[in-house]
Formats: C-alpha cells, structure tokens, sequence
C-alpha cells in the first residue's frame, strides 16, 4: 500500500461520523503538523528551486512528501486535494495567477453546494498550526459566484468548537497560544530600547515555536511575528490589528532575521538568527537542542561563527569589521 493510501486509510477512520466541515478542519490541522517545508527550495538557486517545484508534483511528488514530511506548495495542495476527495469532499487545486513568480504559488479551493467558493492555503499555515495559532487561510472568506463578498466557511465560534472536538486546543493548558502572544505584548512599552524588547520577547519563545517545527515554518513565524514580510504578507496586518505582531514598524526595522548554515550549505544544517541594533547589536541564534535563542554580543558571534565555520546567508552589519578586529586582537 502506498504512503498516500496509509494516511488516507489512517484519516477515515479517525473521521468517522464527522461532518463535511470537520473533516477539512481534522486533515488540514493533521497535515500541517505532519509537513515541513521544504528548504531545498526556500534558499536553493533558481534551478534548484526550479528542481524541486516540478519534482513535487503527481504521484511520486506526493508519496516521497508522504514519506519524508517534506513538502512545498504543490504537493501539500495535492495531498490535501486527493484526501479530501477520498473523504467525499471535494476539495480541488488551484494555481495563482496573480503571483507574478515563474513557479507560481499553489493552494485548494472549495467549492459549496451554492456555488460560492473558499479558498486553503495550508502551506501558508502550517507555521500557526505548528505553534497551536489560530489559522488565518483555513476557508478564507472571497466572492460568491454573483460577485457578493463572502464571510469564512465557517464562523469563529464554531471553529473554536471543531478544533476543541479534533483535539487541536482544549481549555485547559492546551488553548490557541494567540493567547499567550498577546500576553507577551503587553509590557513591551515598558522597556526603554529595542535591546530590552527583543530579550524579553525571545526569553519567551517556548510558548510560541514549537520545538518540532520545521526550519523554514519556525523563520516565517518569526518574520511574522517581527513584522516582516512573509508569504501572503496581507495577513500580517490583519493579525496586527489583532495585537498578534508584537512589533510595530519603528522596532520591527531595527530588527533582522537572518539565516546561516553550518559547514557546507547543501548539509542543510541551517541556523536561525536574530540580529537587534539598537544601542548596542545584539545577535541571538536558535539553538535546535534547547529549542530556544541564545544571545551573542557581536564581538562574541564574530568569534563563533570563525570557530564554528558558520556562514550568515544574509549580511549583518559590522560583522565583517568584527571578524577583522578579532583577528587582529589575536594577532
């Protein structure tokens, strides 16, 4: 039996007796916590990106996704698809041909016995589902089949109830962490600088990524986060005014997240950073053992990264003048 088969096999009976909507909810959760995005495509090359795209697709794109727990647009909108139409809902692919992008963004869209369609963009959420957020493109409102704006597939309220039934959130110790987001938020104003900021917010990071997402997801929650852009970067205003953002643009633009690699590049050994300048530039890198961000005064990253042959993608600044004064000092 192939892997695709497996899951679908898994999935009907834990969907026994569940409605059409509970369904959707029960796979797409289910799936975002089981997929990765794939990193091969977030920083290969163009012909790598190009690779991988193509490569994603059809049967065999889905069985090694299935396989591996790594995916890219195309082939977790074709996992979702066919699951659900095994489910007898049906659930179809849909390419965008807004995204000016050669290898354009895929997703699913659903269409209801009225003729009204919904739109899913679990690759676009599998980096809230990782952190137990609410989802922002799970049967997202868009127009009717008479031009009318359409509410959500579902309303909040009923969702909440559906991700309560599926096991998503309880009320106990295990609620949307949406929550504890916004908890976080509320003393920033206290601090003075953007250094005492950023320490309290990453200090706090257990509560927001989890330890078992995935490279590229765990970079996009933070770019959100942050303030930064991200893919359907839109929602990132929609969720400020829901006081999710914990940076208003002033901050978020002392602020970068930055990638780096550990040896070779093709290892995949990627290392998230955060680079704050204010005052002084503080560095903080995630450490996948702890699952949590350590600080480095810059001086101090310089020398680790020389030591540790760690290579940042992205330029920070005065890291190379750093290097240059350490090898100096040791001179």
């Amino acid at each position: 039996m192939s892997q695709l088969q497996d899951y679908i096999s898994k999935v009907k009976e834990e969907t026994k007796g569940f409605s059409d909507i509970e369904k959707m909810r029960y796979v797409y959760i289910n799936l975002g916590k089981k997929l990765n995005f794939d990193v091969n495509y977030s920083f290969g090359n163009s012909e790598k990106k190009k690779k991988v795209y193509y490569e994603n697709s059809g049967n065999e794109g889905i069985e090694e996704a299935l396989e591996t727990n790594t995916a890219i647009c195309k082939s977790i909108s074709e996992i979702y698809a066919k699951v659900m139409q095994s489910l007898n809902v049906n659930m179809n692919v849909k390419t965008n041909d807004m995204d000016c992008r050669k290898l354009k963004h895929v997703y699913n869209y659903y269409i209801d016995e009225n003729g009204n369609q919904y739109d899913f963009d679990l690759q676009q959420d599998m980096m809230n589902i990782k952190a137990r957020m609410r989802t922002t493109h799970f049967g997202v409102e868009t127009f009717s089949h008479d031009n009318k704006k359409l509410e959500p597939i579902v309303d909040r309220y009923t969702l909440e109830q559906i991700d309560k039934k599926i096991g998503y959130i309880d009320y106990g110790t295990k609620y949307y962490t949406d929550n504890y987001i916004e908890l976080i938020k509320m003393p920033l104003p206290l601090f003075d600088t953007i250094n005492q900021k950023m320490e309290f917010i990453l200090e706090h990071s257990d509560g927001y990524i989890d330890d078992k997402i995935g490279y590229a997801d765990r970079k996009w929650r933070m770019d959100f986060l942050l303030g930064k852009d991200v893919p359907g970067g839109e929602i990132t205003e929609a969720k400020a005014k829901e006081k999710i953002v914990l940076l208003d643009k002033k901050d978020s633009n002392k602020v970068e997240i930055f990638n780096c690699y550990k040896g070779k590049k093709a290892d995949n050994n990627f290392i998230l950073g955060v680079a704050v300048y204010g005052k002084d530039t503080d560095i903080y890198l995630f450490n996948e053992d702890e699952s949590k961000f350590e600080k480095y005064t810059l001086g101090k990253f310089a020398s680790k990264i020389v030591d540790e042959n760690i290579t940042p993608i992205e330029k920070i600044k005065g890291l190379g003048q750093k290097i240059k004064e350490n090898k100096e000092y040791e001179k």
